[in-house]
């Protein structure tokens, strides 16, 4: 449950971000969605790493 909830987390995270970014601030969609995806591979990792496999 923890490795889904992780997940979910980023996704909120991904897509708050795209909209904040490319709707409301009207920035190029390339570059947000780049940033979107570098931030959430990075807080993926640090999630798993803290929260799903911390006893392996």
């Amino acid at each position: 449950m923890p490795f889904f909830s992780g997940r979910f987390i980023t996704l909120v995270i991904e897509e708050a971000i795209i909209f904040i970014f490319i709707t409301l601030l009207d920035y190029p969609s390339m570059w947000v969605k780049l940033a979107a995806q570098v931030v959430v591979v990075v807080l993926n990792y640090v999630i798993s790493k803290l929260f799903v496999f911390k006893n392996r």
